[in-house]
């Protein structure tokens, strides 16, 4: 019997269409120069004066502006019924970034209830 695995479907590609644009596969975030593929569960994010665009295999495009994180879903958001293996809810969250030495530290600003401290 043969088994195949796929340890790394493919969901969408990521395009910098301007300033700075960060891409985590879950081991932090990395600048993107170009264009990267990614998979479900991915997040990326834009710095300030940074955009993107996600582009899923049916066409479906998602702008990536600067204070969200978006997503990359196994499903196109766009319900053109692409669907590949892994997670991701098709969420955008808005989030405060930094750069921080090259990289970028984001804060979540998710079901507070309240202003948090640092």
């Amino acid at each position: 019997m043969l088994v195949l695995t796929v340890e790394h479907v493919l969901a969408a590609t990521v395009h910098v269409t301007g300033g700075q644009v960060f891409l985590s596969h879950g081991e932090g975030y990395r600048r993107l120069a170009g264009s990267a593929q990614a998979r479900p569960g991915d997040r990326v994010v834009a710095n300030p004066g940074g955009s993107g665009q996600i582009v899923y295999p049916d066409g479906c495009k998602v702008e990536v502006l600067p204070g969200t994180v978006a997503i990359i879903t196994k499903q196109s958001p766009c319900g053109g019924g692409a669907t590949v293996g892994g997670g991701g809810d098709g969420s955008t969250y808005a989030i405060g970034a930094v750069i921080v030495g090259g990289g970028v530290g984001a804060a979540a600003l998710l079901g507070k209830d309240g202003p948090s401290s640092p």
